[in-house]
């Protein structure tokens, strides 16, 4: 159990640094010169080196573990903070967030990873989604605290003090995460990175998972990191301040919904049930969402809810495809599941943020492009669910053998 604590500890900063630029802009705006387009930079090399240090991530977590791995991978965390807490040019700050970026990436594969191979297969949805669930204590330290905190200590200060949590972090996971005995020279014989992810996108099963993997998490997330505040202004009028209280309700609720997932495992035995289910209703709240006509507030508002509650099911979506996945190859496995996932993510928010512009340049008005926006994003979900209800439930067969190279 202290190993999970220090991985937790590790989950939730990273989520800390994924969130705090929006409430240190106005600092850095003052003290460095940075405005829009630079925050907007310093925000995409962040998510441009996390996603691609998935690439030798799982090579190296199925070679030295998740303890030796997370640990080196947080010291950079910890070296990109100082960085970027004494930072006095642009140049510094983007190289400061890369590397706290390619930091954080092993955060959560990491934890994935030492709980497949630690916990029975039963328990592995529940212990991801306690993680999943964990890390948004990390958006709320990014938030009111990180306000509170650079108001009365400053911000330089502060993030040195986050520096120095990364640093425990490190060095808790180093101590507490006992990793297995390295294998055998006979045994290391692993795939090399690009040759194992393609091997695993190639089992069977996983054929009728991806898409809604690719899916799922995107619509989610591109709603309430992205679109909330826009529709919920532009459609509903409601003030900046609203706003905020309306996402702080969703993101609760997307934590309880993320616990809500294991329970939902043991009942229905098994990941895919839950993970199904879940799809279809976000699927259709996001429907009812767009044909949603009328001044009434509360219910655009429930119907956010309804998708933050039911939109975590990335946990149950990572056991199940877990299931089919070799230990040998979980690393590179689970690597590129996050990968797919999160490469969804970005694919949607661009693509839609090209959708809602061209829109509003036509002359289309904010109910309407927004309806069309949600409505989409419920036949697509809804879409992929189908193919997804046609994947097995548990290996049998064929299903979970990995193709040759």
């Amino acid at each position: 159990m202290p190993a999970v604590l220090a991985l937790f500890l590790g989950y939730v900063m990273s989520m800390f640094y994924r969130s705090f630029l929006a409430i240190v802009a106005g600092d850095l705006g003052r003290d460095l010169g940075f405005g829009a387009a630079e925050l907007s930079g310093l925000s995409s090399v962040w998510l441009f080196t996390f996603a691609f240090s998935q690439i030798p991530l799982g090579p190296a977590l199925d070679r030295f573990g998740a303890g030796r791995t997370v640990a080196a991978c947080s010291f950079l965390t910890v070296s990109g903070a100082v960085a970027f807490a004494v930072s006095q040019s642009y140049a510094m700050s983007l190289l400061a967030m890369a590397a706290i970026g390619a930091g954080c990436a092993a955060n959560l594969m990491g934890a994935t990873v030492h709980v497949a191979l630690n916990f029975p297969p039963r328990r592995f949805a529940w212990m991801l989604a306690v993680l999943i669930s964990a890390g948004s204590l990390g958006q709320l330290l990014g938030a009111t605290p990180l306000a509170l905190a650079s108001e009365a200590f400053g911000w330089r200060p502060t993030m040195l003090a986050t520096a120095l949590l990364s640093l425990f972090s490190a060095l808790a996971i180093l101590a507490a995460v006992k990793d297995k005995a390295r294998p055998t020279k006979q045994e290391s014989r692993r795939p090399a990175v690009l040759t194992g992810a393609l091997r695993i996108a190639r089992l069977p099963a996983l054929h009728w998972m991806l898409p809604v993997i690719f899916m799922s998490y995107a619509v989610v997330i591109s709603e309430r990191s992205l679109w909330i505040g826009p529709y919920l202004a532009e459609v509903h009028g409601l003030s900046p301040v609203s706003i905020g209280n309306v996402a702080l309700f969703m993101s609760l609720l997307m934590a309880f919904g993320a616990l809500a997932f294991g329970p939902a495992e043991r009942l229905l035995r098994g990941p895919k049930m839950p993970a199904l289910g879940a799809s279809i209703v976000v699927g259709i709240a996001f429907i009812v969402l767009g044909a949603w006509q009328g001044s009434d507030r509360l219910g655009p508002i429930a119907l956010l809810g309804i998708i933050g509650f039911f939109g975590m099911s990335y946990g149950s979506l990572m056991a199940h495809a877990r299931l089919f996945i070799p230990d040998s190859l979980i690393g590179v496995g689970a690597t590129f599941i996050n990968f797919v996932f999160m490469s969804g993510s970005g694919l949607v928010q661009f693509l839609s943020g090209v959708f809602i512009a061209h829109a509003e340049a036509s002359g289309i008005d904010a109910p309407h492009r927004y309806a069309a926006l949600h409505t989409g994003f419920g036949i697509v979900l809804l879409a992929t669910a189908v193919i997804y209800a046609r994947a097995p439930r548990r290996p049998m067969g064929d299903a979970n053998v990995v193709p040759a190279q």
